[in-house]
């Protein structure tokens, strides 16, 4: 959450966005401290145990049902610093040995249809980690 680009980002994001682009965690470097408490990268190695799941788009280009924008939309902007900090992330996860799921993929914009094919994706993940079983109706579809 702290790596490089990720703080502007998302004070330029909630400050376009008519948000008060400090109500998440403070002032970065001011508020460090509480920054720094809801780090993700920081915490890793206390995220033994919990089920993860993270993904992210790489390129910055537009993917399967994005809408038409200009090449510098926040949302294609935003997922490359995005993609960046996840691949860090996971980096991280796998030098501590910290089990995960991850999807980094190419292509797709930080959006509502890159997070319901990313819904899809971890679903049957999802319903496994908590034993769901199939219901007769959702078998018969």
């Amino acid at each position: 959450m702290r790596g490089i680009g990720i703080p502007a980002m998302l004070m330029f994001t909630n400050a376009g966005n008519g948000q008060d682009p400090f109500a998440i965690w403070g002032v970065p470097r001011a508020d460090d401290a509480n920054w720094a408490a809801h780090d993700p990268y920081a915490l890793a190695d206390k995220l033994r145990g919990v089920g993860l799941f993270f993904s992210a788009g790489t390129t910055g280009r537009p993917g399967p049902g994005d809408p038409d924008v200009a090449p510098w939309d926040i949302g294609l902007l935003s997922e490359i610093a995005i993609g960046a900090n996840n691949k860090e992330f996971k980096k991280r996860l796998d030098e501590l040995n910290v089990p995960y799921t991850a999807h980094i993929y190419d292509d797709g914009r930080h959006n509502w249809p890159a997070w319901i094919r990313e819904a899809q994706f971890v679903w049957p993940k999802l319903m496994q980690a908590v034993n769901a079983q199939t219901t007769a109706a959702a078998a018969r579809r």
